[in-house]
C-alpha cells in the first residue's frame, strides 16, 4: 500500500496555470473582450451621432430652415441606399427616389436657386409637411431590418456637403 501526504496528493491532482498554454489563453480572451467593447462602442456611436444631428435639424426646421429638412432626408436616403447624387437636383432626386418629396424639393430649391429672401410660413409649412409625408413613407417601405442598418451605416456621416 503506497502512502501519500495532503500535500503530495494536493500537488498531482490540482493544474498548473503558469504554462505557456494558459498565458496564450489570457491573451486570447483579453483580445476577444477588447474587440467586443471596441465593436459595442462603435455600434452605439454612429446612431448617437445620427440622433444628435437629427435633432439639431429638426429643431432647425421648427425656426424656418427648410435645408435642415432637405439634408435629414438626403442623408436618411442616402443612409437607406438611394442614389442621391450631388450631382442630382433636389427636383430629380423627389422624382426618382419619392414623389412625396416633390413639394419639399421645391421649396428648399426655390431657397436654394431663388432670390435671397425669407420663406414665408405657409412656404415651410409646405416644406415641412412633404419632409412628414416623405418620412413616413420610407418608414413604411422599407423593413425593420433596413431601417436598423440605415441607423448603423456611416454612408451619410461621409456624405459631403452636408450640414
Amino acid at each position: 500500500m503506497k502512502r501519500t501526504t495532503a500535500s503530495s496528493a494536493s500537488r498531482t491532482t490540482t493544474p498548473t496555470d503558469s504554462g505557456p498554454a494558459s498565458v496564450n489563453r489570457r491573451l486570447w480572451i483579453s483580445l476577444i473582450g477588447i474587440i467586443l467593447i471596441s465593436t459595442g462602442i462603435l455600434v452605439s456611436v454612429i446612431p448617437a451621432i445620427k440622433w444628435v444631428r437629427r435633432r439639431l435639424r429638426l429643431r432647425r426646421l421648427e425656426s424656418g430652415d427648410i435645408s435642415a429638412a432637405w439634408d435629414e432626408v438626403v442623408d436618411r436616403l442616402t443612409d437607406l441606399r438611394y442614389d442621391v447624387s450631388e450631382w442630382k437636383t433636389p427636383a430629380e432626386i423627389a422624382v426618382t427616389t419619392e414623389p412625396s418629396l416633390t413639394a419639399l424639393a421645391a421649396v428648399y430649391g426655390e431657397t436654394v436657386y431663388g432670390p435671397d429672401r425669407t420663406l414665408g410660413r405657409r412656404q415651410v409649412e409646405i416644406g415641412s409637411a412633404s419632409f412628414a409625408s416623405a418620412e413616413t413613407v420610407l418608414r413604411h417601405r422599407h423593413s425593420r431590418w433596413q431601417l436598423v442598418r440605415s441607423w448603423l451605416t456611416p454612408s451619410s456621416l461621409r456624405r459631403a456637403g452636408k450640414s
